[in-house]
Order: structure tokens, then C-alpha cells, then sequence
């Protein structure tokens, strides 16, 4: 299927969910409003190297790095990276890893499928919670923690401005972690949402948005206070937009032709088939007539103007058969 992999709103999201003081099994993450954290922060602004495709405020000073990642025409994949000198916040926006999935029954996990312009990978579908518990402690593993585990996910209201499929399944989770990490206690959040929809021979799955934070227990609000100002000020820039959308258009072009022409196809068939009539030669009278066409092979009249048509061979008393003109 052709799509923006990762919606364009991914990353998008005005408000932040806070961290869990997960060694509290009695706490719950809090969501907090925007602003409410005001930690000693400049920001700077970073834009795309790569194409030019988006830009936002980044903390000044930290390492940032990301960049749109293209597998295709239609099939892209932002991410941003931020992490704090000393290596006590890490922020990642997106994923260049993510692809388009599909539950394929018969194939095996793994192998690739390219439909048209798409790259999709077989994945059997997963809820959001499924999918941010193996993200998150993959993540935390990946970035050097030890002891990673999962503290627990609950569902919360999709981000606004999630573009989704029509009649598609679109939940969201946010996951919670723990780890040690250079002898100190760190804190994981991950939070995704993810849309499936149903296919004639199978499930297509995909990310529509993913934020993602490690961040060492001391230094959680200056973390949730960075990942805010980065997500409230993503934008795509509008140069990059319409550039993109003629790529779009351009590469889908042939499938749209392709589609336009079935349709077509079916139209003349209903015009000059179906309702249509075609010319029948009476070998009685060597006239000729024209008759509704259907899908019955035989034609048999009766001589006077009356006429049929039947899958018996074998005419009604008082008809003869009539010969279509091919």
C-alpha cells in the first residue's frame, strides 16, 4: 500500500505524557501540562540535512542528529535524535527502521513484500502495547542498559492530527521501563500508536506515531521538558511538502492508470454488455434484429418479433434459433 511511512503527523503531538517513578508500584505516569516543567534549557534549531524536510527546536548544546530516511518514492521514514553530553537523557523522535507491516497468513516473519511502490515486511499484527513492550526494551538494550524491564502500558487518547486509513483500527499505548545503566537507575517511556486494516488476503499494520525517552531518574524533568519543546515545534517544512507530494503523485501514476483503466474496462462492459443488445440473424427469414445482450449463449425467436435467451439449447414450442453476429 502507498503511504508516508510514519505519518507526517508522527512526532506532531502538542502535549508530552510524564515519567513514572517506576520503583513506585503505586504511582502512575502523570500527564503534565505543557509549560509546567521549566527546567534551564536553550534551544537551537535543527533542520533535516538530508532533504531539507523538517525543523524544530532542539536543546542548544546537546547532540542531535536524524534525518529523513527514503526506501522509496512514497515509503519514508523521519527520525530525530537528542541526547544530553553527559549521556543522561536520550530522545529519539520516529524510527528509520520502521516499515510498513503485513500479516501475511503463509509467509514467513521476516521476508520482504513490494507491492507497487511500498517496501513491506511480514510481521504478524501486534497490539500497541505488544509492539511498545518489545520496542522499548529492545531500545534500552540497544543504548547500553542492563536489567531492562517493563514497568508496565496502558492506552491513552490518539494524538491529534493522526492521519489514518478509512475504516482502519487506530489505538495508542504509552509503556513505561526501568534499567540500570552505568550503575544508575533509569527511567524508559515509549509511546505509540498504531493502525490496522484489513486486506482482501491479509492485515496491513503500521506506526503512525512514536516518541521514545531514556532518561537517568535525576534528570527525568529536564528529559520530559526537552521532548515537549521538540515535539511542539516539528513542522515539515511546505517547500518539502509539495516537492513530496509531486513525487507522490508521479510515482503512483502508474497504478492510478492502471486502476483508471479497470474501471473503464468495467464501465464499457456494463454499457455494451450488460445493458447493451447485439444483432441476431434469423435463418427463417434472413432478417436481421437487435436483441438484449446477457450471458445466456442461446437466442431463439419466434418468428414475429418475440425473442429469448436461455442456457438450454433446446428452444421453448414455437421458437427456433437465431444466430448472434460475432
Amino acid at each position: 500500500m502507498s503511504r508516508l511511512l510514519l505519518s507526517l503527523t508522527v512526532i506532531l503531538a502538542s502535549s508530552v505524557t510524564g515519567f513514572a517513578d517506576a520503583q513506585d508500584a503505586e504511582r502512575q505516569p502523570s500527564r503534565k501540562a505543557p509549560g509546567s516543567i521549566s527546567p534551564n534549557l536553550a534551544y537551537r534549531q535543527y533542520t533535516d540535512p538530508a532533504e531539507r524536510a523538517f525543523t524544530n527546536m532542539v536543546p542548544d548544546g546537546w547532540r542531535v542528529g536524524g534525518r529523513m530516511v527514503r526506501y522509496g518514492p512514497v515509503t519514508i521514514a523521519p527520525f530525530e535524535q537528542a541526547m544530553r553530553p553527559d549521556g543522561a537523557v536520550f530522545i529519539q523522535l520516529g524510527d528509520w527502521h520502521i516499515k510498513d507491516y503485513s500479516d501475511m497468513p503463509g509467509w514467513k516473519p521476516g521476508s520482504i513484500y513490494t507491492p507497487g511502490t511500498s517496501v513491506v515486511l511480514v510481521r504478524r499484527v501486534e497490539s500497541p502495547d505488544e509492539y511498545a513492550r518489545t520496542y522499548g526494551l529492545g531500545l534500552e538494550r540497544w543504548l547500553g542498559c542492563s536489567d531492562a524491564r517493563f514497568t508496565g502500558a496502558k492506552k491513552i487518547p490518539n494524538p491529534a492530527g493522526i492521519t489514518a486509513i478509512p475504516q482502519a483500527r487506530v489505538e495508542t499505548s504509552e509503556a513505561h521501563f526501568t534499567c540500570t545503566r552505568g550503575g544508575e537507575s533509569y527511567l524508559g517511556q515509549v509511546t505509540v500508536t498504531l493502525q490496522a486494516y484489513r486486506l482482501p488476503l491479509s492485515t496491513g499494520w503500521n506506526v503512525l506515531y512514536l516518541t521514545s525517552i531514556l532518561a537517568r531518574k535525576d534528570a527525568v524533568e529536564t528529559g520530559f521538558a526537552a521532548l515537549e519543546k521538540m515535539c511542539s515545534t516539528f513542522r515539515f517544512l511546505p517547500e518539502w511538502s509539495a516537492s513530496q507530494g509531486a513525487i507522490a503523485r508521479q510515482a503512483t501514476r502508474p497504478a492510478q492508470q492502471a486502476l483508471d483503466s479497470v474501471l473503464h474496462q468495467t464501465q464499457v462492459f456494463d454499457q455494451n454488455v450488460i445493458s447493451g443488445t447485439i444483432t441476431v440473424n434469423d435463418p427463417t427469414t434472413g432478417s436481421r434484429s437487435d436483441v438484449s445482450f446477457g450471458a445466456e449463449p442461446y437466442y431463439f425467436s419466434d418468428g414475429v418479433g418475440h425473442f429469448y435467451r436461455s442456457y438450454d439449447p433446446t428452444p421453448r414450442s414455437g421458437f427456433h434459433a437465431v444466430q448472434p453476429q460475432r
